[in-house]
């Protein structure tokens, strides 16, 4: 048996039919069965993906009562947008005025 040197890129643990597989072109080869049984299968998860609801955390909540209220609202999740936003703005300008040296003397 003749011994080939790996593709370079490829680990040497793999054989000699799958580096013909990974470097032969198939650009012009003819599409086998299985390859059409492939993509359709891959049309299909593809589709249930798209059909899919968007995820909202909102529907785990409880229907009722005073704190599902408040985070449903779309104020508070404004205000809280808000304050994520003014906290970045502040560590920016904390971090380009601020000369101290350590974080103790900040």
């Amino acid at each position: 048996m003749v011994d080939v040197p790996p593709v370079s890129g490829m680990p040497p643990e793999i054989g000699i039919s799958q580096q013909q597989q990974y470097t032969s072109s198939s650009s012009t080869a003819a599409v086998s069965g299985d390859d059409m049984c492939a993509s359709s299968t891959l049309k299909d998860r593809l589709r249930q993906g798209l059909n899919r609801s968007e995820y909202d955390v909102r529907s785990y909540y409880k229907t009722e009562g005073c704190c599902q209220a408040v985070a449903r609202a779309q104020r508070f999740e404004s205000l809280t947008l808000a304050v994520i936003s003014f906290n970045a703005l502040w560590i920016s300008i904390d971090v380009d005025y601020n000369k101290a040296t350590t974080v103790m003397d900040a």
